[in-house]
C-alpha cells in the first residue's frame, strides 16, 4: 500500500469521528479546521481510510465516511494494515541485507528472488570475481594472487 508514517489510533479516530459527524462529503480543509491535527496528518489518515475502503472520495476532493462503517472497525483495520505494512517493510529490508551480505553469486540471487530456478554462478559479479581469486605459491616469488 505504500503508506508512510505510523498510525496514531487516537488521531485516526478523531478524523473518523469528524467525518462521521457530517451528513454530506466535506473537504479536507474543513476536517483540518475542526481538529488539532496538521493538514498533512489529516491527509495521511484520510488516505489510510480510503485505502481500506471505509470512506469515499469524490472527484471534487471531498470525502465522506461510508454509511456502513463503524468507527472502531475502521481504526482497528487501519492499525492492522499498519502492522502488515511494517512487517512487509521489515521483510524487504531483511532480504536486502541478506543480498548485501551474501557471498553467493549476485545474479543467481536475483534470478532466485524473481522466482526462477537457481542458476550456476555467472562468473561476472563481484562475488564470483572474489571467489575466483586464489592464493598461488610461486617458488622464490612469495605469494601472489591470480584468477583461475
Amino acid at each position: 500500500m505504500g503508506r508512510q508514517g505510523k498510525v496514531d489510533i487516537s488521531d485516526l479516530e478523531q478524523v473518523t469521528v469528524s467525518l462521521a459527524g457530517h451528513a454530506a462529503p466535506v473537504s479536507l480543509q474543513e476536517v483540518t479546521d475542526q481538529l488539532p491535527l496538521s493538514r498533512k496528518k489529516v491527509e495521511g489518515d484520510v488516505k489510510r481510510l480510503a485505502d481500506l475502503g471505509v470512506l469515499e472520495m469524490t472527484t471534487d476532493g471531498t470525502v465522506a465516511l461510508r454509511e456502513d462503517v463503524h468507527i472502531s472497525t475502521a481504526t482497528e483495520q487501519a492499525a492492522g494494515a499498519q502492522l502488515e505494512d511494517e512487517t512487509a517493510r521489515r521483510e524487504k529490508l531483511d532480504r536486502m541485507q541478506q543480498y548485501a551480505d551474501s557471498k553467493d553469486c549476485r545474479r543467481a540471487l536475483l534470478v532466485a528472488y524473481s522466482g526462477e530456478e537457481r542458476m550456476v554462478p555467472c562468473g561476472n559479479c563481484d562475488n564470483c570475481d572474489a571467489n575466483a581469486l586464489v592464493a598461488v605459491d610461486a617458488p622464490g616469488d612469495g605469494t601472489r594472487r591470480e584468477v583461475v
